[in-house]
């Protein structure tokens, strides 16, 4: 497992498929196994940015998402979010 230090100070762990291993739950409010079908998801998108050479990056961290040329701390970034799935959609 590695642990990485984010410029916000906020430390996380990732394990050895470069997957978190706990991720922010916004419905029950604390940090909770991350689900398979998420990391799934990330690993595809992680993929495809590698494959076009680009990544999501945020212009300040709380505006508009930009497209960039490939960086892996915006990979890192990414791979940090919350999450809302278990959220009832009204």
């Amino acid at each position: 497992m590695k642990n990485f230090l984010l410029p916000l100070s906020l430390s996380y762990s990732i394990g050895s498929r470069g997957q978190m291993e706990k991720r922010w739950n916004n419905v029950t409010n604390k940090r909770e196994p991350s689900k398979a079908e998420i990391e799934a998801f990330l690993d595809a998108v992680e993929a495809v940015c590698k494959t076009h050479g680009f990544s999501i990056g945020h212009e300040d961290g709380h505006g508009s998402f930009e497209i960039n040329k490939y960086d892996e701390d915006n990979i890192l970034w990414l791979r940090d979010a919350s999450h809302s799935s278990d959220r009832k959609r009204k």
